[in-house]
Parts: structure tokens; sequence; C-alpha cells
């Protein structure tokens, strides 16, 4: 048995017995294989250019990813299980900004496709909840920020507000 037809067979199960359309299981499921696929590589690449914790943190996160992807074989509700997904990423992206330099990562701008992963996924309410995070994340980041003045809270802020042209 293939991969392809054991992704398939699940996506199929997960949409007749939860009601769903299977199209939308599909995109779904397939939306977060590419972040699998995504954070397995930054794993290998952030462990090969020496950054180590980093390389570590992304490869429990891709395991834990993995272990999202089971989830389509519960009872579970897609928003849950996308809910759950996200909070792993944005977990993992907000210990990787952290250890590389707080506000001025270069990681920062990972974070903010968060809510745009949600709003294709999830219902209103939910995307606004990420987006609250995020903004939340990003202003307790400028915050930390060790040599911060009001001028470099401005600038620094400038993210956030980039953040909230980007998303109307």
């Amino acid at each position: 048995m293939s991969v392809k037809s054991s992704i398939n067979d699940i996506i199929v199960n997960y949409s007749a017995s939860k009601g769903y359309q299977q199209d939308y299981v599909s995109f779904v499921a397939k939306g977060l294989l590419v972040v699998l696929l995504m954070t397995s590589i930054y794993s290998i690449t952030f462990y090969a250019m020496g950054y180590y914790s980093g390389g570590l943190t992304t490869a429990l996160t891709s395991v834990t990813l993995f272990g999202c992807i089971l989830l389509f074989k519960t009872n579970l509700k897609i928003s849950v299980i996308a809910n759950t997904y996200l909070f792993i990423c944005s977990f993992c992206l907000t210990y990787c900004i952290i250890r590389t330099g707080g506000i001025t990562s270069p990681i920062l701008p990972w974070l903010v496709c968060i809510p745009f992963f949600a709003s294709l996924i999830l219902k209103t309410i939910e995307l606004w909840a990420w987006i609250a995070i995020v903004a939340f994340t990003i202003s307790s980041l400028s915050y930390s920020y060790p040599n911060w003045t009001y001028d470099n809270l401005i600038e620094n802020n400038s993210n956030l507000n980039l953040f909230y042209i980007v998303l109307n």
C-alpha cells in the first residue's frame, strides 16, 4: 500500500464519517502535509547550519505534526485538528523566534503565516482568535526587546502594523 493511497483512504474515511466534503478534507490534509514537509526540511537545514536547538525543535515539531495527521483517524472535528496543528506550529515558531533574536529574528515573518493558513481552513471566529494570538505574540516580543526606546518600539511595532495591513 502506497503513502498516497493511505492518505486518500484516511481522507475518504474521515469525510464520510464526519459529513465533510471530501475536497475540503483533502485540502486541509494536504496543507498540513505541506507544513510537515517544510518543518522537516527546516529541521535538516537548521541542523546543517549548526543551529542545533532550532534543528531539534523543528524535528520534534515534525514528529508532533505527524501525530496530528493521525488525528484524522479519530472522531475529532476538523477544526480541533487544525487548531492543534496551528498551536504546535505557532509554539515552535515562537520558540525559534525567541532563540534567534526576538523581534529582530529572521523567522518572525513566518509567524504571520499562521493566520493566513487559519483563514483558509477555519471559521471566522477561530481566525480572529489566531490573529489576536499572533498580534499578542508580536507585541510581547517587541516589548521584551532588550534595548527598546519609544523610537524602537514604534519601529518594531511597524511589523505588527504591516501584519494588520496585509490581513485587510
